[in-house]
């Protein structure tokens, strides 16, 4: 479409202003905005890639150099690899989830990790603890420390809303973590998933049947 410019003109024929009327596609955008929900997902989306990939290097780099000590960075569990991450809502279960596929590393560096249920509990309070890292966590588990992390994902700065009674407390309840274990990537459904609330607690184990 050719763009159309609105001119205001002065005495003199001086110009004082002009602006474009917005085409099709730029007037749509503006006035379909995407819904907090989204912009949220969205977030924990690129923080989940930050996290596989961290914990990616940690795991090698320990392989080679048994370098590492953070107690709140260093993972617990070695012998993996991450693959892929995601952050999805639920509808069904009204949950949003947040988890990574995680296989035994192929590395000539490493001993392959176990697929067992101890090995995927321990996997997940890695993921989840370095995760919210990624949200602004400062290492405070309390209530208000969690709940910050949250907000640094679902917040539009600038933007004002009025929202619920203790909306972000009931939000951090609706989020779970998920490690899914398989031996490979192939595997569907993987071979054992956990599932830890984002606040921490008890794990959740589901082993798959094999075939």
């Amino acid at each position: 479409m050719r763009k159309v410019l609105l001119c205001a003109w002065a005495a003199g024929m001086v110009i004082v202003g002009c602006s474009a009327i917005a085409s099709e596609s730029t007037d749509w955008l503006k006035n379909n905005p995407v819904s907090m929900m989204d912009w949220g997902i969205r977030n924990i989306h690129e923080a989940v890639q930050k996290v596989i990939g961290e914990l990616n290097v940690q795991m090698e780099g320990r392989e080679k150099f048994h370098s590492f000590n953070d107690p709140l960075l260093d993972p617990q569990k070695y012998g993996y690899h991450f693959e892929f991450g995601y952050a999805q809502y639920d509808r069904d279960n009204d949950r949003i989830q947040i988890g990574s596929l995680v296989i035994p590393s192929v590395s000539k560096h490493s001993n392959k990790g176990k697929v067992d249920a101890d090995s995927c509990t321990v996997l997940v309070e890695d993921f989840r603890k370095v995760l919210l890292r990624y949200g602004g966590y400062t290492g405070d588990f309390s209530a208000d420390g969690l709940q910050q992390a949250v907000v640094n994902w679902f917040a539009q700065y600038g933007h004002s809303a009025t929202t619920p009674p203790n909306f972000w407390k009931d939000l951090v309840a609706h989020i779970t973590v998920e490690m899914s274990l398989s031996a490979k990537i192939e595997d569907y459904p993987p071979l054992i998933k956990c599932t830890e609330s984002l606040a921490g607690g008890e794990v959740t184990v589901v082993n798959t049947p094999k075939k």
